[in-house]
């Protein structure tokens, strides 16, 4: 690939800390306690949990309980930085430097036997908004959910929301499964300014009101967006805040396949659509008619509602992936031995016009081959594309690793949307993209990118890295 801009000009760009060292047992990825505070485990002959605080370069080996099984991170009342929680057989462990102490008793689905090794997996949120992390454990015939106190005791609280149960006959053998709730969301549903306890799959959405008083344990059916009632066959893919108004917007997908099966493979367009959320006094509403609708072949997506060039109005963002038959081959292989294969991946950005409508035609595109991690594709990390305010212009940049081992900015621009050359990060990078972070550590309002290297020594390091450049 092409350099666009001479090393003189990059090196005054990007400004490289001082490499955290962690050893050889921080094999997992990283976990982000807060923006400067960093967790990474590590799996050998036990298991590790190291906390790394980014802004004073302190690495710091946490005590584990026997038998861990995976861990999340928040806050507790007695503590003023990020901290580490571990869940075992036993129940939940808050883990620091000295100790490792049983905070709650509990048995739940998770045992040893039912992950490949310890690492980071979100059980923890504050679902009241006090500062302090509650627990969330799900279950078969009901969820059960853990309130911090204020003076470190624990409230549980039972939802009554049971795991989706199938049955299967094959060759004689009855084969029963259970389908958990996917991990809950905390989102403001009937405008009270609290946010409530949210569930939702693809076609159904559930919630337990939060008030003053607590979590409610009467579960609420959504029934302000219909759409995902009738017989229509739209999934939904997201329920969060689309276009930084506050309030959370929906996006659903649906399959064009013509087969019988309705199966999809990457020649199947999809229709994308977006519906906005219309708040009212004690409830969000939502149209029958997207406020987006786009028709995208199978590997494409909405990536981004938000302003790339400073005109106060947000654009949008369109990620496409270009999939030939030597690439499902490849993608085949790589599946297989977990390795990364590299996508022809295009970028275009459509520049906003007002009231959530965007030019017909791309304003700004780019072209690269990346290397993409299949079970990694929704993360941002596992794509190899930022979508992030890397120079603190309050405009949206576009970074992306190309396959030639290079991380290259494009910066928001006022004429051209994203700016026609790059900031190019000229360094050595991880071989894998899971290891590629963006963070605000130092809270400057520029978004910083955080690398985890490996040498030949098999030792690891976290390095920081902040663009410096406002404009090219």
């Amino acid at each position: 690939m092409k350099k666009l801009l001479p090393l003189a000009f990059l090196s005054s760009a990007v400004c490289a800390s001082e490499p955290f060292n962690l050893g050889e047992f921080a094999n997992g990825k990283l976990k982000f306690g807060s923006a400067n505070t960093v967790f990474v485990a590590g799996n050998d002959k036990k298991a590790t949990l190291q906390k790394i605080n980014l802004t004073d370069n302190q690495v710091t080996q946490l005590q584990l309980p026997e038998n861990p099984i995976m861990y999340s991170t928040g806050y507790m009342a007695t503590e003023q930085s990020p901290q580490a929680f571990v869940l075992t057989e036993q129940g939940i462990f808050h883990v620091t430097e000295k100790a490792q102490n049983l905070i709650i008793t509990a048995s739940s689905v998770f045992t040893q036997n039912s992950v490949e090794q310890f690492e980071s997996f979100s059980f923890t949120f504050d679902v009241n908004n006090d500062g302090l992390t509650d627990f969330y454990l799900p279950g078969i015939e009901s969820q059960s959910l853990y309130v911090q106190q204020k003076d470190g005791r624990f409230l549980l609280t039972s939802l009554p929301l049971k795991a989706e149960t199938t049955a299967k006959f094959n060759n004689g053998h009855l084969t029963i499964s259970n389908r958990l709730p996917k991990m809950p969301i905390l989102l403001d549903l009937n405008n009270d300014s609290i946010r409530d306890l949210v569930f939702f799959d693809k076609t159904a959405i559930t919630f337990f009101p939060v008030t003053i008083d607590g979590v409610s344990t009467s579960v609420k059916k959504f029934t302000s967006f219909d759409v995902l009632h009738n017989k229509s066959k739209q999934q939904l893919t997201k329920f969060e805040d689309l276009n930084g108004d506050g309030f959370a917007d929906i996006y659903t997908k649906e399959s064009l396949a013509d087969n019988a099966q309705g199966e999809v493979d990457f020649d199947t367009k999809f229709i994308h659509r977006i519906y906005f959320a219309k708040p009212a006094n004690n409830e969000q509403l939502f149209t029958t008619s997207p406020d987006i609708k786009l028709t995208l072949e199978g590997a494409s997506a909405i990536s981004n509602i938000s302003d790339f060039n400073g005109d106060g109005v947000a654009d949008l963002a369109l990620t496409s992936i270009d999939i030939g038959f030597t690439d499902i081959l490849s993608m085949a292989s790589a599946a297989m031995n977990n390795e990364e294969f590299e996508l022809d991946t295009e970028v275009a950005i459509y520049k906003g016009t007002g009231s959530n409508q965007f030019a017909k035609k791309a304003s700004a595109s780019k072209d690269f081959d990346i290397a993409i991690k299949l079970n990694e594709s929704n993360s941002e990390s596992g794509k190899g594309v930022f979508l992030k305010d890397f120079n603190g212009d309050g405009q949206t940049d576009l970074m992306v690793k190309t396959d030639n081992d290079e991380l290259s900015i494009y910066l928001g621009d006022k004429k051209r949307v994203l700016s026609r050359k790059a900031v190019y990060i000229e360094r050595q990078l991880p071989k894998s993209i899971q290891n590629i972070y963006s963070t605000d550590f130092n809270q400057d309002g520029k978004e910083d990118i955080v690398l985890k290297m490996k040498d030949k020594q098999g030792n690891y390091r976290i390095e920081v890295q902040e663009v410096k450049s406002t404009k090219l």
